[in-house]
């Protein structure tokens, strides 16, 4: 592979990186289940992991929690070193949102 092949193929790879983080910190991604292409999944499971969304951000706020209710969603993973702040814990609370450090 050339030089010039391999840092394009590196600009593409950063590009898909940073666009898959801006849609995460946007709330945007869900988390998906590998079983959901199964056929053999009740229709009850897909339900509930649909009500989950992963936010791949450092801080999270009480603006990033205040949309999840209207989106139906009632579980937030969040990663281990992810700061809550106080407000985004309170409205965790207030919207029954059950918050997973992973």
């Amino acid at each position: 592979m050339e030089l010039n092949e391999l840092v394009d193929l590196i600009t593409r790879l950063v590009k898909e990186k940073l666009e898959a983080l801006e849609a995460a910190e946007k709330g945007k991604t869900e988390c998906i289940s590998p079983c959901d292409s199964m056929p053999a999944m009740k229709e009850k499971e897909k339900a509930e992991e649909a009500k989950r969304v992963i936010l791949d951000k450092r801080v999270i706020t009480e603006a990033d929690i205040q949309r999840l209710p209207r989106q139906g969603i009632k579980e937030l993973v969040v990663g281990k070193k992810a700061i809550v702040t106080p407000l985004a814990q309170d409205s965790i609370k207030t919207y029954n949102i059950k918050l997973i450090k992973e």
